[in-house]
C-alpha cells in the first residue's frame, strides 16, 4: 500500500469520526501573545472549514470532543477571540428543529488575525539596560607634611633716622645773619620814633639799596610801607620776602 493511499484511509476515518477531512496547521499564530494553544486549534479548525468555502456550524460540545476540552471551555474561548475580534460568531437556538439546543456559526476574520501577528522579519528591539552608576572614584589622601612651627623673628633694631644737615645748617646761618643786622641796626631801631613808618629812602639804606634796581617799585612799596621804624622783627620778614621775590625774578630772566 501506497504512502498516498495511506493518507487517503486516513482523511476517511478523520471524516467519519469527527466529520471533517483535514485540519491545516499554522504553527506562526503560537507567536501571538494574545492566544493560547486551544485557541489556535480552535482557529485552524474553522479556517479549514473557511478555505473550503464551507460554513462552520458545530456544537461547543462537538468542539470539545475534537480539540478535548470541556464545552464551557469552548464557550470560554469563542468569547475570547470574539473580543479580540479574530472570530466572528452567530449563535441560533433549536437548529435542528427537533432537539433542543444551540448551535454557533464561526468564521475567522483573517485581516484581523494577521494584524496580531508580530512582524518577525524585524530584530526584536533589544531591551534598555538600566544604565550602572559609576562609582566614584575613592578619594586619594593626600600626605600632609608637618607645619613646621617658623620662630618669630626679631625686629630689626630701628636704625637713627639721619637728618639732613643742609636745612639745619641754613636755619643756623639766617639766626646768624638776624642776629647781625640786629646788632648793626640796633641803634635805629631803639632810638627809632614810636609809631613812625619806614619812607622808601630809609628802607634802601638800610638793606644797602639791594632791591631798589632789581626789583619793581612797587612790589617793594606794598611790602615796606607799612614798617614801623621802632619794629625789627617786621623789618626782617619783609627783607626775607623781599630776597625770595628777588630769587624768582632773577630764575625768570635766567
Amino acid at each position: 500500500m501506497s504512502t498516498t493511499r495511506k493518507q487517503t484511509e486516513l482523511e476517511i476515518l478523520q471524516q467519519k469520526h469527527n466529520k471533517i477531512g483535514y485540519i491545516k496547521s499554522y504553527p506562526i499564530l503560537t507567536n501571538i501573545e494574545e492566544i493560547s494553544l486551544n485557541d489556535i486549534k480552535l482557529i485552524e479548525l474553522v479556517l479549514s472549514y473557511q478555505d473550503n468555502d464551507q460554513e462552520f456550524k458545530m456544537s461547543y460540545e462537538h468542539l470539545g470532543n475534537i480539540i478535548n476540552t470541556k464545552a464551557s471551555t469552548i464557550g470560554n474561548i469563542v468569547l475570547k477571540l470574539t473580543k479580540l475580534g479574530v472570530v466572528i460568531s452567530e449563535t441560533k437556538s433549536n437548529f435542528d428543529g427537533v432537539k433542543g439546543g444551540k448551535v454557533t456559526k464561526l468564521s475567522i476574520n483573517l485581516e484581523k488575525l494577521i494584524s496580531l501577528i508580530p512582524a518577525l522579519d524585524q530584530a526584536p528591539e533589544p531591551k534598555k539596560k538600566k544604565a550602572t552608576p559609576t562609582p566614584e572614584p575613592i578619594a586619594s589622601i593626600e600626605h600632609v607634611e608637618p607645619k613646621q612651627e617658623v620662630p618669630a623673628q626679631q625686629p630689626e633694631p630701628t636704625k637713627p633716622v639721619v637728618q639732613d644737615a643742609a636745612p639745619k645748617a641754613k636755619e643756623t646761618q639766617l639766626a646768624v645773619k638776624k642776629a647781625e643786622m640786629k646788632a648793626r641796626f640796633d641803634s635805629y631801631f631803639h632810638y627809632g620814633t614810636k609809631g613812625r613808618t619806614f619812607s622808601p629812602a630809609d628802607f634802601h639804606s638800610l638793606t644797602d639799596f639791594k632791591f631798589r634796581d632789581a626789583l619793581d617799585f612797587k612790589v617793594v612799596r606794598a611790602k615796606t610801607q607799612d614798617l614801623l621804624n621802632d619794629n625789627f622783627e617786621a623789618f626782617w620778614l619783609a627783607v626775607q620776602e623781599l630776597k625770595k621775590d628777588l630769587l624768582a625774578a632773577q630764575q625768570v630772566t635766567q
